[in-house]
């Protein structure tokens, strides 16, 4: 859908769902209608995830560490948290702040997301890391 809006005092809509060029649009004043559209719009903002780069400049984004990569193979695998900091020798705060760190980081604000976002950057391989062998493991 495409959805122009002009601080909330104005949008403009095209007729067409898709159309190759806009030929025709309507224009909504203020009304129920337009604060529909703009409820809208900032709901899927909120939802929405940042864009992402082309696969060749992921490679140039900041990687993780080998601890960053057991955490997150860890989390996959389904490990508790208490596990998880116990493995790698962390205090629970410590490894809480690792985990918002790599949200943040990740631009992620659930831990579906972290993994995901982690996944589509290829730092879950397998031959990166491996869960269970603790950080000094995948130092070496």
């Amino acid at each position: 859908m495409k959805l122009f809006l002009v601080d909330d005092r104005l949008a403009i809509l095209p007729l067409q769902a898709a159309p190759a060029a806009i030929e025709s649009s309507v224009v909504v004043h203020q009304s129920a209608l337009l604060e529909a559209l703009s409820a809208l719009f900032e709901t899927l903002w909120q939802l929405s995830l940042p864009l992402e780069l082309a696969a060749t400049d992921l490679s140039l984004l900041d990687n993780p560490s080998a601890e960053e990569r057991l955490i997150l193979a860890s989390l996959t695998a389904g490990l508790p948290d208490e596990a998880i900091a116990r493995q790698l020798g962390l205090s629970d705060r410590t490894y809480q702040r690792r985990i918002h760190d790599l949200m943040e980081r990740l631009h992620a604000q659930t831990r579906f997301q972290l993994a995901r976002q982690a996944a589509r950057r290829s730092w879950l391989d397998a031959d990166k890391a491996a869960p269970g062998k603790g950080p000094d493991a995948a130092r070496q």
